[in-house]
């Protein structure tokens, strides 16, 4: 039985700014030794470039229509071409590369790269030519402006590469390229502290942001002694700056996530703010004024000289950041599309459905907070849920605050058949007295009302109905409020009777949507409950929960216990289209299994913590009866796990394997009893095989665990005991 890991979404763009084509119509993104080429226009991944890098790529320049060239951080560069998806030709520098700036000549037939980096006693600069591709190895050229033995924190070149201006931790210096000479020098002290500087293509000017805010631009470069002046400042820091194509405009990004549009000849300004999370690099196509703004949480923003935001690009390797308390992560059967945390004030979709991944944003708040220190801050999407007919979307925004209450607010949405775009329709300002711990819609009984339930810390829950009103539209109101006096940290609704289930003084407590009665369901006193489901679908009668290393199913019509099972759970997952419930252990295990018999279908162990699983949406009526389980893991990936039902492999181990004392889940394996169905295991001699099988290829199939595929099962098992 083979069980399958894949990464589906998880590209990182951090630190590295992106590339804009000459067409206008592609982005190139560094992603460690890769590049992804993306379309502008829809935020499509159309390419992926598999590149002989040994480091992450700082930074990726098209120097004609075909070809690009990367650079990674140890000083390699590699010239390919993305449309073939070839490597032209290759050189090394062997040394840290910190910064790396592209020629301004207007021929790119002779054309050179600009290349700062650390040697053994000092920081140097060389120049590199692109025109001779067969001696390009030997086309680095020799250093110059060595006699400043320091930290170059930033340097770029002026118009047509006259001069070169470089950027250290005391001063600016501006430098003569033909004869090796200082024009000018400009101090950096403490009460401007410059930190990101930039030339202007076409005159001779020079852009200072500073540390506290203020943007300096400085004119006559090449004279003795420039003259400067100081325009808008930000609140926070400046991240990156850049002349537009016609050299008339400045923009500028800073921490506080927004974009400023400076006009340099009426001292104009425009803002496009609330973007998010603070801006890392802004890059400007020199060709068709198209900004993008590299964020820290992973994603770009590409907007118009305008400030209007043609689309978003979205990475999901920030979904498990430490600024969310719960992470979102849903599937959307009927649309095929994941929902999943994002950066602050938006939610992320990813789908395959149409052959191709696809990351688009939600602008779920649309506004950010102005505290008191004038900073921008943003409010998270804590909770989100979505109905049973998945028509709706429902989420919870909270923002911690210096006063006595914290904002918080419960938002319904209105899905369109375009994931990415949602319209407004309820807002509860305040829905509790404290914080919305857990949110649950009735996606199990469909002869229910479509209702959701929020739950407080302090154990008060209300519930949500959707109706029209007397204008004859739907509206979201409240129909009930209760009060349970304890904290309920978990919230299941059962798909066939009128009930709902939470947890409260380690017993099971029950909820009667139509008679508004509760009721307990104490079935052993002497475990300690801490997660509860119920089944679906074939299982419906079946209560599952969990206690001190216990698994315990019960049967609610007969009132009785079935059977119980050594297993530590930490929370359960229900299917939508079997019977299957994916249970995950404390020991980072994710199970599979039929809580009628517990027949397993498969096991797998992750390496981390996994935050959330669910049933993947993807294979719904797949007729290779795939089971899928999606993840969000503590190394912030979307990854996916999963297995044919029917696969099995015949593979002769030796008897000793079983003899051999163990513990962990491979003595789950070898200990389980139970009669399985055809999805299952047999209770044979074989069946044991078969699970050993699958448990070394599921634990060979782990990150530094490859062994050559040559090998039978055991060769391997055999070679990485050794």
């Amino acid at each position: 039985m083979k069980v399958k890991q894949n990464i589906i979404a998880g590209k990182d763009i951090r630190m590295s700014p992106c590339c804009i084509s000459m067409c206008g119509k592609l982005i190139f993104c560094p992603s460690f030794t890769r590049i992804l080429i993306y379309f502008i226009e829809t935020g499509a991944l159309i390419n992926v470039l598999k590149l002989n890098h040994v480091k992450k790529i700082k930074r990726i320049y098209q120097i004609n229509n075909e070809e690009i060239i990367s650079i990674d951080f140890m000083g390699n560069l590699i010239i390919s071409n993305f449309k073939s998806n070839q490597e032209i030709c290759k050189g090394s520098l062997n040394f840290l590369i910190m910064d790396v700036v592209l020629s301004k000549l207007s021929h790119f037939n002779d054309n050179f790269l600009y290349i700062a980096y650390k040697d053994v006693k000092a920081y140097k600069f060389c120049k590199v030519s692109l025109s001779n591709r067969e001696n390009f190895k030997l086309k680095i050229g020799k250093a110059i402006f060595t006699k400043h033995v320091c930290y170059q924190k930033n340097f770029d070149v002026g118009p047509k590469d006259r001069y070169a201006v470089c950027l250290f931790p005391r001063f600016i210096l501006i430098s003569d390229f033909a004869i090796t000479k200082k024009i000018a020098y400009i101090p950096n002290n403490e009460k401007n502290s410059y930190i990101i500087i930039k030339c202007h293509h076409k005159k001779s000017m020079l852009a200072a942001g500073t540390r506290s805010g203020a943007i300096f631009l400085w004119y006559n470069l090449e004279d003795n002694q420039p003259v400067f002046k100081r325009i808008h400042w930000h609140s926070q820091m400046v991240s990156d700056l850049a002349f537009n194509a016609f050299g008339t405009h400045l923009y500028s990004v800073g921490r506080e996530a927004c974009l400023r549009k400076t006009s340099l000849e009426e001292n104009d300004c425009k803002t496009l703010a609330r973007l998010g999370s603070y801006i890392l690099h802004c890059t400007v196509s020199l060709n068709h004024d198209i900004i993008l703004l590299s964020h820290s949480y992973n994603y770009i923003t590409v907007t118009c000289s305008n400030l209007k935001i043609i689309s978003v690009i979205g990475s999901l390797r920030h979904l498990c950041g430490p600024q969310y308390t719960k992470n979102v992560l849903l599937g959307c059967r009927k649309a095929k599309y994941v929902l999943c945390s994002s950066t602050p004030g938006y939610l992320q979709t990813y789908s395959n459905s149409e052959g191709g991944d696809r990351n688009t944003q939600i602008s779920i708040i649309g506004q950010n907070l102005i505290s008191s220190t004038k900073k921008i801050e943003p409010v998270h999407v804590e909770l989100a849920e979505l109905d049973y007919t998945e028509s709706w979307l429902i989420t919870f925004e909270y923002r911690e605050s210096n006063s006595y209450i914290s904002e918080n607010r419960l938002k319904f949405w209105e899905l369109t058949n375009d994931e990415s775009v949602v319209s407004l329709n309820t807002v509860i300002d305040y829905p509790h007295k404290g914080k919305i711990v857990n949110l649950k819609s009735n996606t199990e009984n469909k002869n229910l009302d479509n209702v959701v339930v929020s739950m407080s810390k302090s154990g008060v829950f209300k519930i949500w109905k959707c109706s029209r009103n007397q204008t004859n539209s739907y509206i979201w109101h409240c129909i009930h409020t209760g009060n349970f006096d304890k904290y309920c940290p978990i919230i299941s609704f059962s798909e066939t009777y009128s009930i709902f289930g939470y947890i409260c003084d380690n017993h099971l407590l029950f909820w009667d949507y139509h008679s508004s009665q509760d009721y307990t369901f104490n079935f052993d006193s002497k475990v300690l409950t801490r997660n509860f489901i119920f089944g679906r679908n074939d299982s419906t009668n079946l209560l599952l929960y969990c206690g001190d290393g216990e698994l315990i199913v019960v049967d609610i019509l007969e009132t009785q216990e079935l059977y119980k099972k050594e297993l530590s759970v930490k929370y359960f997952v229900n299917s939508n289209s079997t019977s299957f419930i994916a249970a995950y252990l404390m020991d980072n295990t994710v199970i599979v299994f039929n809580p009628i018999d517990f027949n397993l279908v498969f096991s797998y162990k992750f390496k981390y913590y996994v935050n959330n699983i669910i049933f993947s949406p993807f294979t719904l009526n797949n007729t290779d009866s795939l089971v899928e389980l999606l993840g969000t893991s503590q190394n912030k990936n979307i990854i996916s796990i999963s297995q044919k039902t029917e696969d099995f492999e015949k593979v002769s181990i030796p008897e000793s394997v079983f003899t051999t004392e163990n513990t962990g889940p491979l003595a789950n394996f070898l200990n389980e009893t139970q009669s399985p169905t055809k999805t299952g295991f047999e209770n044979t001699e074989n069946s044991k095989i078969k699970r050993v099988d699958s448990f070394l290829k599921n634990f060979l199939s782990i990150p530094n665990h490859s062994i050559p595929e040559s090998c039978t099962v055991y060769e391997q098992f055999v070679k990485l005991i050794l």
